[in-house]
């Protein structure tokens, strides 16, 4: 990161992703396969306070990408590309302090403008298959936030975020907007919400009572008939030494890739802190669409300052490929910001 005062922040990433696979069990067919890859951009992006209170945020990124492939099944040996975009986000915050409630009422622009035929048909789609765009990259220059897919041409994002806080009680947070492209991209599926030219609308409204009722929700709308095509809400409460919290999710048929049926269910946890150091916790998750309880987790925990000690027991009717149903019995050991160790 380099700070350039008031020109603004500039930024200089590397990654790369090293993939191998086994396929020597004759069963898992070889989709994809084995590839490396590297990549090296820069960001810049500056802020200016406007008269009338807007802000402008002028942005431009490069980055470059090279694929070493396998040729057998990509049919060429490499792949590499040099993507690259321009844009600014204006944004207008309207503040009204009042004596019970403070809002904040923020509408929002971006537009932006990158390079066209960026996806590249030998590059190995691996982190980007299940990506969806929603509110959380609305006013992002590129759509998705990994690096095998990338959002060229011209984009133009709106929306509004609205807060409200009472002061002394709950806070209250919403979000919509919509994104509209200037070229379709075949690489974009209809679950991506980035195929077309248009984007479906997207939202997410939040609500914090305190320690004992969090409401937090995520949405996706049909562009056209304002069909409810996918929901995310969760509701978590903690009361004394007891936390819970219950997710419900559903992924309508068609938005879903391959499938017919939409993907609804709902994944609960509860924790209960039995010492300050030990606690016992459980969750379930249950597929609604077929009827069963794709998991099931009980465990007892051990933590400290430094540390945590977990022992548990596993219940899966996940069916992926060779994998079935399977009982488990398991550890979990994590050192506080470094990492932790466990059972597989």
């Amino acid at each position: 990161l380099f700070d350039l005062g008031k020109y603004g922040l500039a930024e200089i990433t590397a990654s790369s992703a090293v993939l191998s696979r086994d396929n020597s069990d004759g069963v898992t067919p070889d989709i994809n396969p084995d590839s490396r890859r590297i990549s090296l951009g820069a960001e810049w992006s500056a802020t200016q306070l406007l008269p009338g209170g807007f802000v402008l945020e002028p942005f431009a990124d490069v980055r470059g990408d090279y694929y070493d492939l396998d040729p057998a099944a990509s049919g060429q040996g490499d792949a590499s590309r040099v993507v690259a975009s321009v844009g600014s986000k204006l944004s207008w915050p309207l503040a009204r302090k009042g004596k019970s409630v403070d809002v904040l009422i923020e509408p929002t622009i971006l537009g932006a403008w990158g390079v066209s035929d960026a996806n590249n048909d030998a590059v190995p789609n691996e982190d980007s298959q299940l990506f969806e765009f929603d509110e959380s990259r609305l006013f992002e220059s590129n759509g998705f936030g990994n690096f095998d897919l990338y959002e060229g041409d011209g984009r133009l994002s709106v929306g509004v975020t609205a807060t409200a806080q009472v002061k002394g009680g709950p806070a209250f947070h919403a979000l919509a907007g919509r994104r509209w492209r200037s070229e379709a991209d075949d690489a974009f599926d209809v679950a991506s919400n980035l195929d077309g030219t248009s984007s479906d609308w997207v939202g997410s409204f939040a609500a914090d009572f305190g320690r004992r009722l969090k409401i937090e929700t995520r949405l996706r709308l049909d562009s056209n008939t304002f069909k409810l095509d996918r929901i995310d809400a969760r509701v978590s409460t903690a009361i004394s030494r007891l936390t819970a919290s219950a997710r419900y999710f559903r992924v309508d048929e068609d938005i879903r890739v391959d499938f017919d049926v939409p993907d609804e269910g709902i994944d609960f946890r509860a924790g209960l802190q039995i010492t300050n150091r030990v606690s016992m916790n459980y969750r379930q998750l249950t597929d609604f669409t077929e009827n069963r309880d794709l998991r099931r987790t009980i465990g007892i925990a051990y933590e400290d300052d430094c540390s945590r000690f977990e022992l548990f027991y596993s219940r899966s009717e996940v069916e992926d490929r060779t994998l079935g149903n399977a009982d488990t019995v398991g550890f979990r050991f994590t050192l506080a910001t470094i990492g932790g160790v466990g059972t597989n």
